[in-house]
């Protein structure tokens, strides 16, 4: 693990280990910068500290009750091109077709998606998760 990487994880294992403490509360200027911390380091384009990254924003957010669940989705769904439902088959044929050029970057990319999926799933909660049933409703009139 390089420098960069192993600071990061040190960081988030205090905070983990940290998250009963007052300094973390909900409305903390500490909580608030490590939240600006974790997000502003998932968005470093280095793929190999980026997994990394979004690895420990996921175990931080979910450790913390962290929910900034739209937020985490602004930032990570755009480097798996959006949602599923959403890609263009074209675009996904040039990306593989990109990734023949370095066969090292295939299995990387790879895990970067990985770990966003890993990530968004750790950052939806149930409460997120009853809020879309509501706006449904609304929707819907039901």
């Amino acid at each position: 693990m390089e420098g960069k990487e192993s600071m990061l994880q040190a960081y988030a294992s205090v905070l983990i280990a940290c998250k009963n403490s007052p300094l973390l509360d909900k409305d903390s200027s500490w909580r608030a910068e490590a939240i600006k911390i974790l997000l502003r380091e998932a968005k470093k384009n280095n793929k190999k500290y980026k997994r990394n990254s979004i690895y420990w924003m996921g175990e931080v957010f979910k450790e913390l009750n962290i929910e900034n669940f739209e937020e985490v989705c602004e930032i990570l769904v755009p480097v798996i091109g959006g949602w599923p439902d959403e890609k263009d088959e074209n675009k996904m044929d040039e990306d593989e077709e990109e990734d023949d050029d370095d066969p090292n970057e295939k299995p990387l990319k790879l895990l970067v998606t990985s770990a966003i999926y890993k990530c968004i799933g750790t950052c939806f909660t149930k409460e997120i998760a009853e809020k879309g049933k509501k706006k449904k409703k609304n929707i819907y009139n039901i």
